[in-house]
C-alpha cells in the first residue's frame, strides 16, 4: 500500500516537474516572440525612416529635373535669339552691300 501510494506521489511528482518545464518552455518561447517583435518594430522604423529619406531624395531629383528643363528651355530661347540676331545681321550686311554697290555705281555715273 505505501509503495502503491509512493508510485502515486513519484507520478505526481514527475507530471509536475513536466508541467514545469512545459510552463518555462513557453515562457522561453514567448519572451523570444517579444524579442522578435521588438526587433521588427526597430527593423520597420528603419525602414521608415529610409522611405522618408528616399521621398526627400526624389523630391530633390524632381525640382533638380525641373531647374534642368527650365534651363534647356532658356537656353532653346537664347539660341534661337541668337539664330535670329545672325539672319538679321545678315539681311542687314546684304543691304548694306546692295547699297555700297548703289552708292559706287552713283559715284562712277557721276
Amino acid at each position: 500500500m505505501v509503495q502503491k501510494s509512493l508510485k502515486i506521489v513519484q507520478k505526481g511528482l514527475k507530471n509536475q516537474n513536466t508541467m514545469q518545464n512545459h510552463l518555462k518552455a513557453r515562457q522561453d518561447h514567448l519572451r523570444a516572440w517579444k524579442d522578435h517583435l521588438k526587433a521588427m518594430q526597430d527593423h520597420l522604423k528603419v525602414f521608415q525612416d529610409h522611405l522618408k529619406a528616399m521621398q526627400k531624395h526624389l523630391n530633390s531629383m524632381q525640382d533638380h529635373l525641373k531647374a534642368w528643363r527650365d534651363y534647356q528651355n532658356t537656353m532653346q530661347d537664347h539660341l534661337k535669339a541668337r539664330q535670329d540676331h545672325l539672319k538679321a545681321r545678315q539681311e542687314n550686311l546684304r543691304t548694306e552691300r546692295k547699297n555700297l554697290k548703289t552708292l559706287l555705281k552713283n559715284m562712277i555715273i557721276v
